[in-house]
């Protein structure tokens, strides 16, 4: 599973429990503007946000978005892969 989809997932959880987008970025350590970003796609996940994140999702019931997920490549010796 991608990171940013499990981010996606979790930002909607909760939300779904009340929370406003103000409120979830509060959660990870960043702005509301970063988090919205991060979610559309037009901002990467540097090192910082990846480790906010990671703290943030600890515990969630699917378990935490590592901060080294949002880097991870396909193997390129995985025949599967797309390339």
């Amino acid at each position: 599973m991608q990171a940013l989809e499990r981010m996606r997932r979790w930002v909607a959880e909760h939300e779904a429990a009340g929370l406003n987008r103000t409120q979830v970025a509060a959660l990870i350590g960043c702005s509301e503007g970063g988090l919205s970003r991060v979610l559309s796609g037009t901002r990467g996940v540097g090192g910082r946000m990846a480790a906010l994140i990671e703290r943030a999702t600890e515990g969630w019931h699917e378990g935490a978005i590592r901060a080294v997920d949002w880097y991870e490549t396909a193997d390129p010796m995985d025949a599967t892969a797309e390339g």
